[in-house]
């Protein structure tokens, strides 16, 4: 399989290491382009590009993901199918350029924890469970359909950094189960219920601020999410 991957962070460490040891082939990776910040505004890769320089792997950088150029670049591509792996939401245009369109990992078991912070909201709510999600990608966030799904114990003291490096690596695994089942042509998903749908929204700096009059068990999940 021609595979083009979208990511930008950590996360997608683990796919694309899967991926690039597997018999499929990533034929490109699209990632932000570099980004001034910190003191003195250094131009910064993002941790995507940094890992596909390293692996020698060829790069296609955004700023626009409307852009007609970028559009026009991925069709010329011919691929099979797209990965995106914490990325920004792209547009149908973009979804269906593929032969088999565009699948998304997500580390929770959807419909719960929609959003952009899964893993700190299941340490903040004491889960004992979650996992990853595999779904066909949609315009509408974390909603398609889901292609496997595999869960995995939390521990009380598990950290986001702990859980963080576990999910990436179990959605790597679930991943290329899930590309060899769509290769081999292999029908396997089911619709979420969105009616139990949470949502995990971007976390903004005033929810990092402890609240000392909660109970213990609530500030050690505080802790351990942030």
């Amino acid at each position: 399989m021609k595979i083009v991957f979208f990511g930008n962070p950590e996360f997608c460490k683990y796919p694309i290491l899967k991926l690039t040891s597997s018999k499929h082939r990533i034929i490109s990776i699209v990632t932000n382009k570099d980004r001034k910040s910190g003191r003195g505004l250094k131009l910064n890769q993002t941790f995507v590009k940094k890992l596909a320089l390293d692996l020698k792997l060829p790069i296609i950088e955004v700023c626009d993901i409307n852009s007609k150029e970028l559009h026009s670049k991925l069709i010329s591509l011919n691929p099979d199918l797209f990965v995106v792996v914490a990325f920004t939401i792209l547009p149908d245009s973009i979804i269906n350029i593929p032969k088999y369109g565009s699948i998304n990992i997500h580390p929770s078991i959807l419909p719960k924890y929609r959003g952009a912070s899964p893993i700190q909201y299941s340490l903040l709510n004491g889960d004992k469970e979650t996992g990853v999600s595999i779904i066909k990608l949609t315009k509408n966030i974390d909603a398609g359909h889901i292609l496997d799904q595999k869960k995995i114990a939390v521990d009380q003291n598990d950290t986001f950094g702990d859980m963080h490096e576990k999910l990436s690596n179990l959605g790597s695994e679930s991943l290329i189960e899930v590309i060899n089942n769509i290769e081999s042509g292999i029908q396997k998903s089911f619709i979420q219920n969105h009616s139990l749908k949470t949502l995990a929204p971007k976390i903004k700096n005033e929810d990092l601020k402890i609240n000392w009059n909660s109970s213990s068990n609530k500030i050690h999940n505080h802790i351990r999410a942030f």
